[in-house]
């Protein structure tokens, strides 16, 4: 039996370098998006396809809670979930003193409310096949109180938190 795994944030960076890990490991993989189709989901697509790795692309707006609901029912219809990684998040300079509002709310939808949401859809198909794993990732931001990015260490200090109160 084939584990799917649905990757937030795989358009790029960690949560590229993730999936490519989980698909060559024989999962099957959902890359997430947030628009159309990026040329580096494309590049990894035909990567996936020379590899015959099984691998899916699906889009959200991860700021969108109904487009996060759609992204899972599009999940579940298709096989199910067995692991989460909630990988995406934004990083931007953000000291406490010079931080906009709208600034700290895009960083706590995107690294904390976003997270959350996942990690609930994801539980509540997960719970049907009475298993899986959610993974949420940090960094050591959320540990260093990095000064010039304040608004985005508390975002992340808030998702360790999270993750303890999900288990």
């Amino acid at each position: 039996m084939t584990v799917v795994a649905l990757v937030t944030g795989a358009e790029d960076r960690l949560g590229k370098e993730i999936a490519r890990a989980l698909a060559s490991s024989g999962y099957s993989v959902w890359l997430h998006h947030r628009g159309n189709l990026p040329d580096k989901i494309h590049s990894f697509l035909d990567e996936a396809a020379s590899k015959r790795w099984n691998v899916h692309p699906v889009e959200a707006d991860l700021l969108q809670l109904d487009q996060i609901d759609r992204m899972f029912e599009t999940i579940a219809k298709n096989g199910g979930l067995d692991v989460l990684v909630n990988n995406a998040s934004l990083f931007f300079p953000s000291r406490l003193d010079q931080v906009t509002p709208a600034q700290w709310d895009l960083l706590f939808q995107t690294n904390v409310k976003a997270v959350w949401w996942c990690a609930i859809q994801a539980s509540k198909i997960m719970k049907n096949d009475r298993s899986g794993c959610i993974i949420n990732l940090a960094d050591s931001g959320a540990y260093q109180r990095w000064v010039h990015y304040g608004a985005y260490s508390l975002s992340r200090s808030c998702v360790l938190e999270l993750t303890v109160l999900l288990a």
